[in-house]
């Protein structure tokens, strides 16, 4: 895992904020008509960015290797009520009185394994019980697990980010900081606005995250540091503050779209274009939708326009079959001729078994020779969901797979 602290910003926020009004998970929500047989690719041929071949015994020593760092992101993590109750299940008869471990046992080995690994929070942390829709709350034992799982920081900006107000940031922050996560998102002044900043095997990585909106609660007048919200001239600038604190390598988190839907909305397609243009940002991570959403390569500028669902307790009966499923997206990075660049694009599929409340590995789960027929059904149409949604633009053309393969 790589270290981590903060870069400070110090920028005040634009007064024009852009707010997508959406629904809150679990409903319906609006968004501008799409004509999704007319959207043209914006993805485009990838660079190839090889490193330098080792020089040989006549030439001297090359002290300059490329760097490289595998970074992994993951999508929602929202503790629903029944996610409440199984932690408390798994914590049975010990004290404290929730355990999310087990939740994530089974891809914690992945998520170790990378330089930096960072998950996307949507729920506000306290010290009291889990409450689930519509205004989300999780005891401190969520972010103690995600630690221990392996993740080395989140993205916090969300819809659910105010659902208790400036308490509700300033306990969730607090729980941050005491369990070791880096955080990027919320603030509690506006001195402390700030990027979450990983050094990864020497490359120096920075994270910022924003949200379309807060299902309509307002921060304090004037105070509009406690949640990010999405605004390109903001994003801009602090991406250009964080790269003159010394930031190579930027990753932005975009909390928007439309909930359920697989392809982006026209919104999503504009903001993401406007930020590749401006050269400023070198990968654009997504949220919100609750189901995987395409790959994109916009000009230099890959987006992920949704990872879905890493663990909640949605599920066909009340969304759509596509909201059990997520991924662990990996993207390697290094040095080349040009800088720093994205190297590959993989991921793993994952699906919430939720008669367990755990997230899996698609692939591995297969492999059990016990499982039975309807499982590795349901098990692989998940894989082809995820598959299928992330090169729904053409990913799949530019090199994005999936690690390995099902059995």
């Amino acid at each position: 895992s790589a270290s981590h602290m903060l870069y400070p910003l110090g920028v005040v926020l634009s007064a024009a904020l852009l707010v997508v009004l959406l629904g809150a998970p679990g409903t319906l929500s609006g968004d501008e008509p799409v004509a999704i047989g007319n959207h043209r690719s914006t993805a485009r041929s990838a660079r190839q960015e090889v490193p330098p071949a080792a020089p040989g015994p006549a030439i001297a020593p090359d002290n300059t290797a490329p760097r490289t760092a595998e970074l992994a992101f993951t999508g929602d993590i929202i503790p629903h009520q029944s996610v409440g109750r199984f932690a408390k299940r798994y914590a049975r008869n010990t004290d404290p009185e929730y355990n999310f471990a087990p939740m994530f046992q089974q891809v914690s080995q992945e998520l170790q394994a990378v330089d930096v690994a960072i998950c996307h929070l949507e729920t506000t942390i306290s010290h009291g019980p889990v409450t689930g829709y519509r205004r989300f709350s999780a005891p401190v034992e969520l972010v103690e697990a995600i630690a221990e799982t392996g993740w080395d920081g989140c993205s916090v900006a969300s819809n659910h980010a105010f659902d208790f107000g400036t308490d509700g940031v300033s306990k969730t922050i607090q729980a941050m900081k005491q369990t070791g996560l880096a955080f990027t998102g919320t603030a509690i002044d506006e001195d402390s606005r700030s990027a979450a900043r990983y050094d990864a095997n020497g490359i120096r990585i920075a994270h910022l995250s924003y949200t379309y909106g807060l299902n309509g609660a307002k921060m304090p007048e004037h105070e509009t540091w406690w949640v990010n919200l999405i605004d390109v001239d903001t994003i801009m600038s602090d991406a250009a503050t964080a790269r003159a604190e010394g930031a190579e390598f930027i990753v932005v988190s975009l909390h928007w779209g439309m909930e359920y839907r697989r392809l982006p909305t026209t919104s999503q397609k504009e903001i993401a274009e406007e930020i590749a243009e401006l050269g400023m940002v070198d990968l654009l991570i997504g949220h919100h939708a609750h189901v995987p959403q395409p790959i994109d390569l916009i000009d230099d500028l890959w987006v992920v326009y949704g990872l879905g669902n890493f663990l909640s307790n949605q599920n066909p009966k009340c969304c759509t079959a596509s909201s059990e499923d997520g991924a662990i997206l990996h993207i390697q990075i290094g040095d080349g001729p040009d800088g720093l660049a994205v190297w590959s694009v993989t991921f793993t599929p994952t699906w919430v078994d939720r008669s367990v409340m755990q997230v899996v590995a698609v692939a591995d789960r297969l492999a059990n020779p016990d499982l039975d027929q309807p499982r590795q059904t349901v098990l692989r149409q998940s894989w082809q969901r995820t598959v299928d949604a992330f090169g729904a633009l053409g990913a799949d053309q530019l090199g994005v797979r999936p690690k390995g393969s099902l059995p």
